[in-house]
């Protein structure tokens, strides 16, 4: 199993169409669920992809998030946050070889210090009673991990949803 101590403290100051909202939080996370990478003993060539307990994570950071109206039809919500990570556990890695076995697997104790931060925004647009528009952009930064490193990503989505039958069904895209 997993266990989180998780400690945080939050602002919100209220806004006359809206409101902010500022937090500082750290967490101490004990044998840490993680995806793992393992070489496979039955055939050194593959790998086998899985879950597995790492050591202890602590995490500190901040986030700042907003949702605010400026228009009757338009409202926003967005957050950004930047967290400080430090990741403790177990690599593996196959010496090269000619004829790779078992023995050649080396188990390696790392330790990964990350700084990483990720940022929402969300816009919803009331066309009409019954038609409704939605705009979500996503963007998360490099994240070390202690196997894998994921690389910069960004998405944006779009949708629709229009009401009909008095409120009694939704039609979404």
């Amino acid at each position: 199993p997993q266990f989180t101590n998780s400690f945080e403290t939050n602002y919100t100051r209220r806004l006359e169409h809206g409101s902010i909202t500022l937090g500082v939080y750290y967490r101490a996370i004990k044998d840490e669920i993680n995806r793992a990478l393992y070489i496979d003993r039955l055939d050194v060539s593959k790998q086998v992809l899985t879950y597995d307990n790492f050591d202890d994570t602590e995490a500190f950071g901040f986030e700042i998030s907003t949702n605010y109206k400026p228009l009757e039809w338009w409202s926003i919500n967005g957050s950004f946050d930047l967290y400080s990570q430090t990741q403790r556990g177990l690599t593996e890695q196959l010496n090269p070889s000619d004829t790779p076995s078992v023995d050649d697997i080396v188990e390696e104790k790392i330790k990964v210090e990350n700084v990483a931060y990720n940022a929402r925004l969300n816009n919803n647009f009331t066309i009409t009673k019954k038609l409704s528009l939605s705009l979500f952009g996503f963007y998360r930064g490099e994240n070390k991990g202690i196997q894998m490193n994921a690389q910069p990503m960004y998405f944006v989505n779009t949708g629709a949803r229009y009401s009909f039958a008095q409120g009694k069904g939704t039609f979404s895209l």
